[in-house]
């Protein structure tokens, strides 16, 4: 009998060659079933999840294409407007304060790292940890009225914070001396062996390669001229049914949508409402309105899906051929 991480491997093995926009799930299985000899009617559940990684993974690597864009728009700037590195950035940058969190920690400006500190001295110093669990924070009065809530914990404060903590623009002075740029140290010919390259000059080929590959993959999805204009998603990227619920929190109306859109758009929610655990970027913190939606209020979104599974129905049948030619007509 082929046990599950073997079906596993081989479903993740056939998802790379296969065409997602016409391959089906059971489809897929037929094919496993053929090549192993075994009836997998038990294991849709195991092939399920691992066509949804599969998508999962994908999405993120658009998502991380959409980031390295970013990224190089950013480079592109000049080096002049390039904030100076050292000398107090980040959390040791100075931040003004809203009136009621300057109330409560009495200054109207500190940096981050002092406006914690003087939150948990503020905190243990008016016994507002639970007894039971440390990391659960029992609000007084003063907390309430700045945070808006009864209840937090030790996750949640720096959102909490947030909306109280604004940073200081400081205007570049136009006439103030630039810079004279250091002078570089010319590279010795015998610093590294002939033939080989050296760690920095090994990465930045990497990079460079990444690069290409990504531009050559955006590329690719592009349309070219000639080309047949794409039909309706079919296959692994075919829309299901969502529930009222999931149609109600996008606020689009839609009643079909491909999973991995769904998941898409959710992290875009997530990261614009700043969910991300700060402590582990893949625990999410859910607001009123995705707790509503996702049955809890805290859980990983690696496994998304999952909890998502609910609000999908089963995929609605392809149009016959016949109906579809007559309306090409």
């Amino acid at each position: 009998m082929v046990n599950d991480v073997e079906i596993a491997r081989r479903v993740q093995e056939k998802l790379k060659t296969a065409d997602l926009q016409t391959t089906t799930e059971r489809q897929l299985r037929k094919q496993l079933e053929e090549e192993l000899g075994v009836d997998l009617t038990e294991k849709k559940t195991i092939i399920r999840a691992e066509i949804q990684k599969y998508l999962d993974a994908q999405q993120k690597e658009e998502d991380d294409d959409d980031d390295d864009e970013e990224e190089e728009e950013s480079a592109a700037v000049d080096e002049e407007e390039k904030p100076k590195r050292g000398g107090g950035g980040g959390f040791a940058t100075p931040c003004n304060l809203s009136p009621q969190l300057a109330n409560l920690l009495g200054a109207p400006r500190l940096t981050r790292n002092e406006i914690v500190k003087k939150l948990w001295e503020y905190i243990k110093g008016h016994n507002l940890q639970d007894a039971e669990n440390k990391r659960n924070i029992h609000c007084d009065a003063a907390l309430q009225e700045l945070f808006g809530v009864t209840e937090t914990n030790m996750f949640e404060v720096n959102k909490l914070l947030a909306k109280h903590i604004f940073s200081i623009h400081v205007p570049k002075d136009p006439n103030a001396p630039k810079p004279k740029p250091r002078p570089r140290k010319p590279k010795a010919k015998d610093d590294e062996p002939k033939g080989k390259k050296g760690k920095k000059g090994k990465e930045e080929e990497d990079d460079g390669k990444k690069k290409k590959k990504k531009r050559a993959k955006r590329q690719k999805k592009e349309p070219q001229e000639g080309d047949k204009p794409p039909g309706p998603p079919k296959g692994l990227l075919r829309p299901l049914p969502i529930s009222d619920e999931l149609s109600e929190f996008f606020g689009m109306g839609e009643k079909l949508l491909p999973r991995t859109e769904v998941v898409k758009r959710l992290w875009a929610y997530i990261k614009e409402h700043n969910l991300q655990d700060p402590a582990d970027k893949r625990v999410i913190i859910a607001d009123a309105k995705l707790a509503r939606l996702m049955g809890q209020e805290r859980f990983n979104g690696f496994g998304m899906t999952k909890v998502l599974q609910p609000h999908f129905g089963a995929p609605l049948p392809d149009p016959p051929v016949e109906a579809t030619a007559a309306v090409g007509l």
